[in-house]
């Protein structure tokens, strides 16, 4: 019997930063560019997807950072027209919260 992950399952892991430092302390590989972010960010989706949604398709999710976003981490969208999924990360969040 398979059995469905939900997003309780996915959010009770560990965040971004605990996953790649260990602790939500800024560390020398601390992500400090928009490229290095977006970087680690796709390297945790991997993994998260890996264990919990084998049929995502990773390599096909467009990455964006916006300097705008002022009352949220980020966003994802999902265009079923084209099933592009893209998702956009807040910087000023992510410079704020780790």
């Amino acid at each position: 019997m398979s059995r469905q992950t939900t997003l309780s399952d996915v959010a009770a892991q560990r965040t971004l930063s605990e996953s790649a430092a260990g602790s939500t302390e800024r560390t020398d590989d601390t992500p400090m560019t928009e490229r290095d972010l977006l970087d680690r960010a796709q390297a945790h989706t991997a993994d998260v997807a890996a264990a919990h949604f084998p049929d995502l398709p990773v390599d096909a999710i467009e990455w964006d950072v916006s300097h705008r976003a002022k009352r949220q981490a980020g966003v994802t969208k999902y265009d079923p027209a084209t099933t592009t999924i893209t998702i956009t990360l807040s910087w000023d969040a992510y410079d704020s919260q780790g």
